[in-house]
């Protein structure tokens, strides 16, 4: 029996990719409720927000793919074995999502720089960069453990891990930005 049939990816993937469609709702919900004040004091967010899901979903889909691969084909072990390459990819992803979360944290003031003059611009670098941060690394744990549940299960990770990280990664991050933007305006 070949490991990959059409049979077993598709019952291993459709309810995932199902059940992400609800995340996705709920992020959406996410931007109406708490989002509406937000935007309208920083509407370059309208601009941004797109690329900051989109890098913080990325961000978490390439280091899970890179655990399960590792994780399916034996070279890493879900107890932490070798400790060096866990270490290393996360300190990898971090390291991107510092840059790229700095770059689109840059991106943001500029374009409120010349929306609007009545703005604490570091303040609100700062807590976009932090934002982004904070999303990538709770995205790693969440990658850890979906991974470890489902290679411990049996379940092929590539069929299930990605669609998951990525759409919780979209609801995390946005809640984490919008939170965050919240305190910062308050100030």
């Amino acid at each position: 029996m070949p490991i990959y049939s059409k049979g077993r990816i598709v019952r291993e993937s459709l309810p995932v990719l199902l059940s992400v469609l609800v995340f996705s709702l709920l992020t959406g919900s996410r931007l109406e409720v708490v989002g509406r004040d937000i935007f309208l004091r920083v509407p370059s967010l309208f601009i941004v927000l797109p690329a900051f899901m989109n890098m913080a979903g990325d961000l978490a889909d390439v280091f899970c793919s890179k655990i399960t691969s590792l994780l399916h084909t034996g070279q890493l072990s879900m107890n932490f074995r070798p400790l060096t390459l866990w270490v290393t990819n996360i300190f990898a992803v971090l390291s991107v999502s510092f840059i790229g979360f700095s770059f689109i944290s840059g991106v943001t003031v500029a374009f409120t720089f010349f929306a609007s003059t009545s703005f604490n611009f570091l303040r609100l670098f700062f807590s976009i960069l932090f934002s982004g941060v904070l999303s990538t690394f709770l995205m790693i744990a969440v990658g850890l453990v979906i991974s470890y549940l489902v290679f411990s299960r049996g379940i092929d990770p590539d069929n299930f891990t990605p669609p998951v990280t990525t759409t919780v990664g979209d609801l995390i991050s946005t809640s984490i930005l919008l939170y965050s933007l919240s305190l910062t305006l308050a100030y």
